[in-house]
């Protein structure tokens, strides 16, 4: 996920915290009118109240958070929010479950399966509000692109000026790494035995042993993890680095199960060359052109939209 991606993300998630407890409808008439429905914003009348506020708080920190700058970057999400939704409205984008179910899918790649569930334990989101947060992320990348920000480009003559000062630095060894991974100890044992059978062909039988068996999200395409440099990866990976090229090793420990991995390809240290580096550059050029051009996009959502504050009930809001 890119740096933008996950902003957004983390963006999105603090203002889920209202989704499930939302301000009783204005015809109501509560007898008592208790303070967290105590209303501190409003975005086109829209109401944002102050138990909204403080469980964007908490989400946004991980705590109860009284300080002042807490507050004013929970309620500037909240507040974005609710003049996306109007934007989304008034350029009349719907988002179908489909494409929710792709998006949570595209969420849970690059995490085990435990850790995914850990990592939105950790974040306070349940699976309604993780469907939220997905179709939420997708009505921004509609308008977004109605807007024609995916579209920004960067131009050779831009790359050749990073490219002079980019630090010139000596690749250092990488390998292409596969892995298996599983829960057991006696298992990942066993499958290493298969692996170093005699007469076995090691690539393919790996390939087809970590489709089945890998509870890893790379188990898709037969445990390939890509290309690492030593301290690039998870600890784990460094007992891979002692390996030549088809070896298959001993069974390593972690956090996540017992792994049991292989080196498909090794590259020798040299020096970086432009077309080592490009696709860097270019994700670093394209980063910070996405960075201004959405935060001019994102000034000028707030600006369709009116806000109200109330400064005196955000004062008590601690």
């Amino acid at each position: 996920m890119t740096n933008r991606a996950a902003l957004l993300l983390t963006t999105l998630a603090v203002v889920l915290a209202c989704k499930q407890n939302s301000p009783a409808p204005s015809g109501s008439s509560p007898l008592v009118a208790r303070p967290e429905m105590r209303v501190v914003a409003r975005v086109n009348g829209a109401p944002i109240t102050e138990g909204e506020l403080r469980r964007a708080v908490v989400r946004l920190k991980g705590r109860a958070a009284s300080d002042e700058p807490s507050r004013k970057l929970a309620l500037e999400a909240l507040l974005f929010d609710r003049a996306v939704r109007f934007a989304a409205r008034k350029a009349e984008i719907s988002v179908p479950e489909e494409a929710v179910d792709a998006a949570l899918l595209s969420m849970r790649r690059g995490y085990l399966v435990d850790s995914f569930d850990a990592t939105l334990f950790s974040a306070r989101l349940g699976p309604l509000e993780l469907r939220e947060v997905a179709r939420e992320r997708l009505v921004v990348d509609a308008l977004l692109r109605k807007e024609g920000l995916d579209k920004v480009t960067v131009g050779d003559d831009e790359i050749e000026a990073r490219w002079k000062t980019w630090p010139k630095e000596k690749l250092p060894i990488r390998i292409r790494l596969s892995q298996i991974v599983v829960r057991t100890e006696d298992f990942a044992k066993k499958l290493r035995s298969l692996l170093t059978a005699k007469g076995v062909d090691k690539r393919k039988t790996f390939a087809e042993l970590a489709k089945k068996h890998s509870l890893g999200p790379e188990r898709t395409t037969g445990g390939q993890l890509g290309w690492f440099a030593l301290g690039e990866g998870p600890k784990v990976f460094e007992a891979a680095f002692r390996l030549n090229v088809g070896d298959v090793g001993d069974v390593v420990a972690s956090d996540y199960g017992y792994h049991i991995f292989m080196v498909e390809e090794r590259k020798a240290a040299k020096d970086v060359t432009l077309p080592d580096v490009r696709e860097k550059i270019v994700a670093e050029l394209r980063e910070k052109k996405l960075r201004e051009t959405e935060g001019n996009w994102k000034t000028a959502v707030l600006a369709s939209v009116e806000i109200e504050r109330d400064e005196k009930a955000l004062e008590v809001v601690r």
